[in-house]
């Protein structure tokens, strides 16, 4: 178990807050994350993953199975699939407010922030769980290591740099042909995004200019910014913006 720098701060906001948000990339420990935080919560803990059709089931009349574990920290794992139940949350949240009554796991940012923002407005509090850094796995190891493995939990630990390259590569293809349409519910084109995502590698730190990435695609640019945002909203990409002391020029540079 690599200890997630994270733990710290979420522990404490579980002390305070009725719910706790950990989001972040699929695949990126946010389960195991939730689930090692069991021993320290002081109640008892019910898991609840929402891509299991015997979970999906038992959240048929979600008010009154939520109801019946009022004493319980619930983890909700994959919130994003039922975004019907942050007014519930809302509600049962009001009728008994106390410390780490929820635990929501997501893996799509938009979606989460949009509904859990309108409905739980100051009873929530957000965690964005990260690949591993550096920092959490050196020592015993180094900067080369953590470089061609990557920060993903299951390829970090293969036992070499070839299962590590093969990891990373059926996450890729399942993200493209599963997770974005089946589960994140997004319309994508699966040929042109994996195309995508392998030109994105080669600009990894570099300007970014949307009318180049158009053109390589052939896309238009509003395909190339659909993608872009997507990709952005599963955590997978970020765009550092441009840093000025005249605002006016952040808003208008590359």
């Amino acid at each position: 178990m690599i200890h997630r720098q994270a733990t710290v701060q979420i522990v404490d906001d579980l002390l305070h807050f009725p719910v706790v948000a950990i989001i972040g990339p699929r695949q990126v420990g946010k389960t195991t994350l939730a689930r090692s935080l069991e021993s320290k919560i002081n109640k008892q803990v019910l898991y609840l993953d929402l891509e299991s059709e015997n979970d999906l089931r038992k959240l048929d009349s979600a008010e009154t199975f939520l109801a019946d574990n009022l004493d319980k920290c619930v983890i909700l794992d994959e919130i994003q699939i039922l975004p019907r139940l942050f007014p519930l949350l809302r509600s049962l949240v009001d009728r008994q407010r106390e410390p780490a009554r929820f635990i929501l796991l997501g893996s799509a940012s938009p979606a989460i922030l949009r509904d859990s923002s309108e409905s739980l407005a100051r009873r929530i509090a957000y965690h964005e769980l990260t690949p591993l850094s550096l920092t959490e796995v050196s020592p015993p190891y180094n900067l080369r290591e953590h470089w061609m493995r990557g920060g993903f939990p299951e390829a970090f630990v293969s036992r070499d740099y070839d299962a590590a390259r093969r990891w990373l590569g059926h996450f890729t293809t399942t993200f493209v042909e599963r997770d974005l349409q089946h589960v994140l519910g997004w319309e994508v084109q699966t040929a042109v995004m994996q195309r995508f995502i392998r030109m994105l590698v080669h600009l990894h730190g570099k300007i970014l200019n949307i009318s180049d990435l158009s053109n390589s695609l052939d896309a238009s640019k509003q395909t190339v910014n659909k993608y872009l945002n997507l990709l952005e909203g599963a955590f997978l990409t970020a765009k550092l913006e441009p840093y000025f002391v005249n605002i006016g020029k952040r808003l208008c540079k590359s």
